[in-house]
């Protein structure tokens, strides 16, 4: 018997259970987002997202390569240009330039910001403090802040 036709075939059944899956929050198809850390540095932002894979899947992640898992923390995140710097099995870290606006005498303002899931946890952290925000897909009012320069 062929492998790669089962394989497909199980792709197909995560596809197609995907909504019905991702009812529950931070979920994204066969990822569970537990985490996002967003460290605000000057107009650069740090994304850590911390996730979970459904265990049938993993190991087709490990296979056919992770494209299809950095295409749904992308959209999950909902940031334009972001640029993936690690993506592991339990673990992601993206890079965002141009992400705040940079009044000019030190200061910064990130917008409001709209995930495309509810987030369990999302902590934004800037030079000067950190928030939390739990159960909510946006941050709301966005957040101003001093740069490090």
């Amino acid at each position: 018997m062929k492998i790669r036709p089962l394989i497909v075939a199980i792709l197909f059944v995560c596809m197609f259970a995907s909504p019905v899956l991702s009812a529950e929050s931070g979920r994204i198809s066969y990822i569970s987002i537990d985490h996002i850390e967003i460290e605000l540095v000057d107009d650069v932002a740090t994304i850590n997202v911390d996730y979970r894979i459904d265990d049938m899947v993993s190991f087709l992640v490990m296979l056919l390569g992770k494209s299809d898992l950095k295409y749904k923390i992308g959209v999950a995140l909902n940031f334009e240009d972001a640029k993936f710097i690690r993506a592991d099995l339990d673990h992601a870290i993206l890079v965002v330039r141009g992400i705040s606006y940079d009044y000019g005498d030190g200061s910064y303002w990130f917008p409001e910001h709209q995930f495309g899931i509810i987030l369990p946890e999302i902590v934004v952290k800037t030079p000067q403090s950190s928030r939390n925000f739990t159960n909510t897909d946006i941050i709301p009012y966005g957040i101003g802040y001093f740069g490090e320069k």
